[in-house]
Parts: structure tokens; sequence; C-alpha cells
């Protein structure tokens, strides 16, 4: 029986290793987009009691109600939203679809609203003449 030795070529470990480092690298991105769009906050930032409250965003909800302005969080502020997006407006990467609609009335949909509506102030039919 002749004694040999396995052996390995050098450049098949420098592949392995780079399979091996870039399939890590993948797995770890992949994790911490997925936990950083867990932890967006995708409800509304005001208490059942109406009291205002800071969203994990750093947004601040002052009001719940009409009419809708800078501040407001209100499920038709999404109404908003959306005729905003037909038009083309550009509202960030917030909301369930990370396309910008999320109930809450900030900057971006105060500066879109002023441009493509010519207001920063929405009532009841203003929203119902949008759907």
């Amino acid at each position: 029986m002749k004694n040999e030795n396995f052996k390995i070529d050098n450049n098949l470990l420098w592949i392995g290793g780079g399979v091996l480092v870039a399939a890590t690298l993948g797995a770890g991105i992949w994790y911490y987009r997925k936990k950083k769009r867990e932890k967006a906050d995708d409800g509304y930032a005001t208490t059942s009691s109406g009291q205002s409250k800071q969203t994990s965003s750093g947004f601040k909800c002052v009001s719940n109600a009409y009419p809708l302005s800078y501040g407001t969080c209100h499920p038709d502020v999404e109404i908003l939203q959306r005729a905003l997006k037909r038009k083309g407006a550009s509202l960030g990467r917030t909301g369930k679809n990370r396309d910008g609609v999320d109930g809450q009335f900030g900057r971006l949909t105060a500066t879109n609203a002023k441009k493509y509506f010519g207001k920063d102030s929405f009532n009841a039919t203003d929203i119902k003449n949008l759907k």
C-alpha cells in the first residue's frame, strides 16, 4: 500500500474562500435590510386618545382630524398621497409598499401638494374629489 498525500490546488482554496465570503456578505445584507423594513413604523402615529406621538422616523403627528395639513396622520392622507403619486410626485420610501404612501402628512406630502394642487390644507370635500 502506497502512502498518498491529499493535495488541494492553491487556486481552488482562494476561489472557495471568495465564494464563502460573498455568500456570508450577501446573507448579512439581506438580514440587515429585512430588520430595517420590520422596524419601519407602518401604523398611524396617533394614540387612541388623539394625542400626538412621534414615529420612529422622527415625524410628529399633531392631529388626526380634518382639515388635513402638515402634521396630520389620517387614513385619508393616503388618498391624497396616491393622487400625488399618480401625478408623478416623489414621496420617499415610507409606507408598507415603500412608495411614500404612509398616511402621514409630512414635508414631502406638503411640498408636493403645494406644487401639484396649489394647496397645503385639504378638507373632506377636497379628498372626496381626489378619489
